[in-house]
C-alpha cells in the first residue's frame, strides 16, 4: 500500500529512512518504511492500515517542520573563525579587503564591544564606487574561508552605526551581507534603508521582510498592500517586495530589531542558502530568538559554488559620512560558539 503526501511545506527537503516494527492492538506485527525525497514523501506498509500511514506522514511533517536550525554534524562543522580585533592592523588570513580604501578602516581602541579594539569602517562624502552610481567600503571573508553555498554554519558579531544618516529614504543602505558568487542580491542583507535596520532575504529577485527594528513585520504585507507607505520609509520600490516567492517565516514572540544606531547591537545568524527549498535563515538580536525563514532561498544565477560574507557600509552616493563599528566576530558550529552577547562586557 503507498500513502503518497501532496508535498512538503516549504522548507523541508532532503531523504529520509525510518523503519518502525510493533502491534497493532491484535493485529499481527506491521513493518513501515518512510521514505522521503523532495517534494514527496511515501510511506510503504506491509499490512493496509490506512489512518495510521496518515497519522506516521503528519508527525514527521509537523517534527521537522518546527524544529528550529540543527547543529551541524561533525562532518559537516565549518572551520571555526574568530576575530576580535585585537591586533593593531586587519589580519589578512581571515578578511579579504578588495573593496575598501586602507584609509577608510583602522583598528578603533576607544569604541569597543569587548576587549581592546574593534573595527572601524568609513564611508565619507567624496568616495565613489560602482562607477560613480555607489559608494562601498567592505571587507569579505577570505576566499580560502568561504564556505559552499548550501553549506550551514552559525554566525556571530556585534557592531553599531554612527555619523550623519540622512532622514529622507535612499535607494540602498547595506551594512552586511552573504552573497553567492552571482550579481544578484545578496541572500541575506542586513540593511539600514531610510535609517530603519531590517533584515531580508531574497528568492532570486523577490527581496522576504524578514525582521526591521521599525516595528513587527507581521503586518508588513498588510501595509505594503494598502499603498500607504509612509510608515515603510525603507520600501523605495514597493514591486520588490511584492512578489511571489517560495520562502516563509516563523516569529519570535517580540520580532523586532534593536536600533545599532549609537548603540551595540550582538547579531547571530544560523545562514544555509538553498534553492531547493532547504534554505534556512535564523535570526537572534542581543540574545533573543527574532525570527526563522525557511524556502527557497538564493539566485538561480550563479556562477560559482561558493558563497561569502562581507560587512562594512555599501549605499547610494550620498553628501554625509557614516561610521560601522564591528567587534566579536565568529564563525561557527553552534550559537553558543558564536553569540557575542555570552560573556561579552561592555
Amino acid at each position: 500500500m503507498f500513502c503518497r503526501t501532496a508535498g512538503w511545506p516549504a522548507g523541508i527537503r532532503g531523504d529520509a529512512k525510518i523503519e518502525m516494527e510493533g502491534s497493532y492492538l491484535s493485529r499481527p506485527i506491521v513493518q513501515f518504511l518512510i521514505v522521503g525525497s523532495g517534494r514527496s514523501a511515501v510511506v510503504i506498509a506491509k499490512l493496509v492500515f490506512g489512518r495510521v500511514c496518515r497519522v506516521l506522514v503528519v508527525l514527521v511533517i509537523v517534527f521537522q517542520t518546527l524544529a528550529p536550525a540543527k547543529e551541524a554534524s561533525a562532518q559537516d562543522l565549518p572551520e571555526t573563525i574568530a576575530d576580535d580585533f585585537e591586533q593593531s592592523f586587519l589580519n589578512r588570513e581571515v578578511w579579504n579587503p578588495r573593496q575598501i580604501s586602507p584609509e577608510r578602516y583602522r583598528i578603533d581602541r576607544t569604541v569597543v564591544r569587548s576587549g581592546r579594539g574593534a573595527l572601524a569602517i568609513s564611508v565619507k562624502a567624496s568616495d565613489t564606487g560602482c562607477s560613480g552610481r555607489c559608494q562601498r567600503n567592505e571587507i569579505r571573508i577570505a576566499n580560502n574561508l568561504r564556505l559552499k553555498f548550501g553549506q550551514g554554519a552559525w554566525y556571530g558579531f556585534s557592531f553599531q552605526l554612527s555619523g550623519d544618516i540622512p532622514a529622507r529614504t535612499v535607494p540602498r543602505w547595506v551594512m552586511g551581507q552573504w552573497k553567492e558568487e552571482s550579481d544578484g542580491s545578496p541572500f541575506l542583507a542586513q540593511r539600514y534603508t531610510g535609517g530603519i535596520f531590517h533584515i531580508t532575504v531574497q528568492d532570486n529577485d523577490c527581496r522576504v521582510l524578514v525582521a526591521s527594528s521599525g516595528s513587527s513585520v507581521q503586518t508588513f504585507y498588510e501595509v505594503l498592500k494598502s499603498g500607504n507607505l509612509g510608515d515603510l520609509p525603507f520600501v523605495t520600490d514597493p514591486a520588490d517586495y511584492a512578489c511571489e516567492h517560495g520562502i516563509e517565516v516563523e516569529y519570535g514572540d517580540a520580532p523586532v530589531l534593536p536600533d545599532p544606531y549609537g548603540a551595540w547591537v550582538d547579531m547571530v545568524y544560523f545562514v544555509k542558502g538553498g534553492r531547493d527549498g532547504s534554505g534556512v535563515i535564523e535570526i537572534w538580536a542581543n540574545g533573543r530568538f527574532v525570527a526563522r525563514a525557511r524556502g527557497a532561498i538564493g539566485n538561480d544565477r550563479v556562477f560559482g559554488p561558493t558563497q561569502y560574507f562581507k560587512i562594512g557600509i555599501y549605499r547610494n552616493p550620498m553628501r554625509s559620512e557614516a561610521t560601522l563599528h564591528f567587534d566579536n566576530f565568529r564563525r561557527g558550529g553552534s550559537r553558543t560558539d558564536v553569540d557575542p552577547s555570552i560573556g561579552a562586557t561592555q
